[in-house]
């Protein structure tokens, strides 16, 4: 919408009626003009978001050195049942977070592995009935996790303060990797579980680790919403966050525009 607002506004100028004064005025103001449209698609915020590979369930991007440059949640340590309200990230750098809202640890065991934890062990996170916001303690350029069974109103959003800088549908998510379930016709093999434990089940869902690159800024909150209902519970793990040195993954979105080129290879795999 801002672009396009931007090129009715440079139509409107161009099209004016010749006046005398119009050569004296018009080119510097349609320069400033131009000028000022640059400026603020530069200061935009860029992400590309990727998919590992069918079945990998950590990021393969890399990190900056440094403290508060990467920092990742398995949720192992928690006790399931029982609802996360901070995160230290693993204790590496110095990132920590509050959690909000509905955020609760469960095993997967409790869930007969049709969902759940990275590896087809251990615990993950789910939220139910709202959203889980997370609050950084520091700013980001990038966030990632192993998203289990995703439903149709999950959501990703990522904000710099109480601004809104991206967001990632479940919508979105299929229209970058295909429909669940795999069929002859049209294969995708990010559809199931594809964990040893679980191999195959909830084949009617995709399962994938999703990689949020903003190559030209920060962000300090992540909120993942599930609103839906009982049957749109937003179940993830493996959250990963830091500053991103070089991406990884297959392309699903480059600048914010769905990206084909390797999409449909990675889910033939």
């Amino acid at each position: 919408m801002k672009t396009y607002t931007s090129q009715f506004s440079l139509l409107t100028l161009l099209m004016a009626p010749k006046t005398p004064s119009r050569g004296k005025f018009f080119w510097p103001y349609l320069l400033i003009f131009i000028f000022f449209i640059q400026l603020n698609n530069a200061n935009a915020d860029n992400f590309d978001v990727t998919a590992e590979l069918p079945g990998v369930q950590q990021t393969t991007g890399t990190f900056l050195p440094g403290p508060k440059t990467f920092g990742l949640e398995t949720f192992d340590t928690y006790t399931p049942g029982t609802s996360v309200n901070s995160t230290n990230f693993g204790g590496v750098t110095g990132l920590t977070a509050t959690i909000q809202f509905t955020a609760t640890v469960d095993a997967i065991a409790n869930m007969n592995g049709y969902v759940g934890g990275a590896g087809g062990t251990g615990n993950f996170v789910k939220g139910q009935y709202g959203p889980m916001t997370i609050n950084l303690s520091d700013p980001v350029s990038y966030f990632g996790l192993w998203i289990s069974a995703l439903d149709g109103a999950n959501v990703v959003k990522l904000y710099r303060d109480a601004t809104l800088v991206y967001t990632f549908t479940a919508a979105d998510m299929l229209a970058a990797t295909g429909a669940c379930p795999s069929t002859v016709l049209a294969p995708n093999s990010y559809c199931g579980n594809p964990t040893t434990n679980y191999f195959g089940k909830d084949p009617n869902e995709p399962f994938a680790f999703i990689n949020f690159y903003n190559k030209n800024g920060t962000f300090n909150k992540i909120v993942l919403d599930g609103t839906g209902g009982r049957y749109s519970t937003f179940e993830a793990d493996n959250f990963t966050v830091g500053l991103f040195d070089k991406e990884g993954g297959v392309p699903l979105f480059t600048n914010g525009v769905l990206d084909t080129t390797g999409v449909a290879a990675a889910a033939l795999n």
